[in-house]
C-alpha cells in the first residue's frame, strides 16, 4: 500500500517538479540507508521469534519495522517507477516499437531473478559469507544472514552512482530536445540548429506574451 500510494502521487504530482535524477539518487541512498540498518539490527541484537528482549532489542526492532516502511516510501518515487518514464521519454520514435517492450522486460525479468534468489541467499549453505557465532544464531541462518541487506543496500549505492553518472535529466523536454541532449541531432547540422533556433524563438514568444498580457492588466 505504501509504495503503490507513494508512487501514484509522486508520479501523478511531482515528478515533472522534481525531474527523474534527482529522485532516483535519493531514493536509491534513502533505501540504502534503510537496509544498513537492518543488517545491523540483525548483526548486533540477532532478534528471534522466541523467549524475551531486552527493551533495547525492543526499541531496535520498533526501529527496523520504521525502516521497512520507510523503505516502502523512499522506493516508490525511485526505480519502482522511474525506469517506465524513461524508457518511455529517451527513444525516438522509430524505436519505440522495440525500446518499450524490451525495458518491460527487463525490469520484471530481474524482478523475478530477484525474488526466486532471494530465499535462497537467506538459507543456503553455499552462502554462508557472514557467519553469526553469538547464541546459535549461524544454526538458524545458514546463509547469508544480515548480509543479504548489505548486499542489497551496497547495490542502491551502486544505483545511485550510476544515476549521478549517466542518467541525463528529461524534465520538460520536448521531443526534439531530447534527440538534441541524447546527441541524434548533431552539432553543427541543419536539424541541431533548427531545433535550437526553434527552442530559444518560443522562449522569446512567451515573453512576448507574459509581457503584453501586463500591459493589459496595469
Amino acid at each position: 500500500m505504501i509504495k503503490a500510494a507513494g508512487s501514484v502521487i509522486f508520479f501523478t504530482f511531482f515528478v515533472d517538479t522534481f525531474g527523474r535524477k534527482v529522485p532516483w539518487i535519493v531514493s536509491s541512498l534513502a533505501c540504502a540507508v534503510c537496509q544498513y540498518y537492518l543488517a545491523g539490527y540483525i548483526a548486533v541484537a540477532h532478534p528471534t521469534t522466541k523467549g524475551t528482549h531486552s527493551a533495547s532489542t525492543v526499541a531496535g526492532g520498533k526501529a527496523a519495522t520504521a525502516a521497512i516502511m520507510i523503505f516502502g516510501a523512499t522506493w516508490s518515487f525511485g526505480a519502482n517507477g522511474l525506469p517506465w518514464i524513461i524508457a518511455a521519454e529517451i527513444f525516438p520514435s522509430s524505436l519505440r516499437s522495440i525500446s518499450g517492450p524490451w525495458a518491460a522486460m527487463s525490469v520484471w525479468l530481474w524482478t523475478y531473478v530477484v525474488t526466486k534468489a532471494l530465499p535462497s541467499m537467506y538459507i543456503s549453505k553455499y552462502l554462508k559469507v557472514f557467519p553469526l557465532t553469538v547464541s546459535g544464531f549461524a544454526d538458524r541462518a545458514a546463509g547469508m544472514g544480515y548480509g543479504v541487506y548489505i548486499f542489497f543496500a551496497s547495490m542502491l549505492v551502486c544505483a545511485s552512482i550510476y544515476a549521478w553518472l549517466f542518467i541525463y535529466e528529461t524534465k520538460g523536454l520536448r521531443m526534439d530536445q531530447m534527440d538534441a541532449l541524447f546527441g541524434f541531432a548533431r552539432p553543427d547540422t541543419d536539424y541541431a540548429s533548427k531545433i535550437m533556433d526553434d527552442g530559444e524563438h518560443e522562449v522569446a514568444r512567451e515573453k512576448e506574451q507574459i509581457g503584453a498580457a501586463t500591459v493589459e492588466m496595469v
